[in-house]
């Protein structure tokens, strides 16, 4: 099992959804969290160099988040976009650069623990 933890991007982002849309990516956090480096399938992908994705639609709109496995067991989640084309490399990009400064400057501990054997709080508005 993987702990979670997100760079405040996510949780700004999560902050902002609706009760129904944090249960699906609570879903999909969740099962990265129970399977780790074990979770298979299109809606997770390795995006090269450590960098991973898990993508899942939301109000018919295709989302993506990207994360990082940290050697201590734990994922974390750096960024989030909607999959566009014209700039999927630039927000690839982006991630590859959050997840660097996110190795650098967080070695000494969890950013925001939100899954640790225990169920996953998503909160925000409902």
């Amino acid at each position: 099992m993987l702990a979670i933890e997100m760079e405040p991007e996510v949780r700004q982002w999560l902050e902002g959804l609706s009760a129904a849309n944090r249960g699906t990516v609570k879903r999909f956090v969740e099962q990265l969290a129970n399977k780790g480096q074990q979770v298979r399938g299109p809606r997770y992908k390795p995006l090269g160099q450590g960098l991973f994705e898990i993508k899942f639609d939301l109000d018919d709109r295709t989302t993506r988040i990207t994360y990082w496995l940290r050697p201590d067991a734990t994922a974390v989640l750096l960024t989030v976009f909607h999959k566009q084309k014209m700039r999927e490399g630039n927000q690839v990009d982006r991630a590859r650069q959050t997840m660097k400064t996110c190795r650098s400057d967080h070695t000494g501990g969890p950013i925001e623990v939100i899954f640790a054997g225990e169920p996953l709080e998503l909160g925000g508005p409902a």
